[in-house]
């Protein structure tokens, strides 16, 4: 902002000369300085804390949704957007949790996987001479869920 750049240089130029090279009035300037802090300016840097705190005692991944829940449990009224835009205007974000994925071309220690005896021949004679299973999770609100499944082929 033009009345910041001018705050900030008054003690190296003019306020009159930096006035009118900057397109100003210096009414304006001093209207500015001496302007006092609304309601809602205030409402909002009290609220720029609360939401820095709940932001960092929650490991920085928090968003404005959580926040905004946290807040109003809190008993402060507020918007998500009120939130989301104070934060925005702070540089506070949540971090993104990557998504643990599995490859084929995971590292496995070779000797402790089990030698593929079927080598994909998925067809037995008889029954209870060839048995085959896999195991699975799944991330759920209450931790990891496993699933595992066993056939007889």
């Amino acid at each position: 902002m033009i009345f910041e750049f001018m705050k900030k240089h008054r003690k190296e130029f003019k306020i009159e000369k930096m006035a009118k090279v900057l397109g100003v009035s210096r009414s304006g300037y001093y209207k500015y300085i001496n302007k006092k802090e609304s309601f809602t300016e205030k409402e909002n840097r009290e609220l720029a804390a609360s939401i820095k705190r709940i932001h960092e005692q929650n490991k920085k991944v928090y968003g404005s949704p959580r926040i905004h829940a946290v807040l109003k449990k809190q008993g402060k009224k507020c918007s998500r957007k009120r939130v989301a835009k104070i934060m925005k205007q702070n540089g506070i974000r949540a971090k993104t949790q990557k998504k643990w994925k599995a490859t084929s071309r995971s590292v496995i220690d070779q000797s402790k996987v089990a030698p593929n005896l079927i080598k994909q021949n998925f067809v037995a004679g008889e029954k209870n001479t060839v048995w085959v299973s896999d195991i699975t999770y799944i991330k759920t609100n209450e931790g990891w869920l496993y699933a595992s499944a066993i056939l007889d082929i």
